[in-house]
């Protein structure tokens, strides 16, 4: 495995094919060296880590740099719609979207969107319903 990669940075090589995350302690293989699932894993999982370290000497900022990006506002207002439309629709329990299953499911469809809490959701939810009435 080459050390030139900055994913190594935020990984811990615990063999020569496998690593492991410094954030989250998830294991990955990485063998023959390739660490472009170990980089994918960095920007999707944990987007706020910068992979370009403050040695690298460069006068652009390299493209990970871009990929935490927060989700733009009228994308975040319309799933909060959508799963509050949900909930009512199905009814569901608010609390669903406290529940660990749901948020890992919508940080993976979406992994820059911050799922509301139930008190968020309840209030979003009565808005709903004054405005159907």
């Amino acid at each position: 495995m080459s050390s030139r990669s900055e994913v190594w940075r935020h990984m811990e090589k615990i063999s020569q094919n496998i690593a492991k995350c410094e954030y989250c302690g998830t294991d990955f293989a990485c063998a023959g060296g390739n660490t472009s699932g170990l980089m994918h894993h960095v920007r999707s999982k944990h987007p706020t880590v910068l992979l370009v370290s403050p040695e690298t000497k460069t006068s652009q900022p390299k493209m990970p740099m871009f990929s935490a990006s927060t989700v733009h506002e009228s994308r975040y207002e319309m799933i909060s719609s959508l799963i509050a439309s949900l909930i009512a629709e199905c009814m569901l329990p608010v609390s669903l979207v406290d529940a660990p299953a749901f948020v890992k499911l919508i940080n993976f469809l979406e992994p820059n969107y911050k799922v509301p809490c139930g008190q968020t959701m309840t209030k979003r939810l009565d808005c709903q319903h004054n405005q159907l009435k």
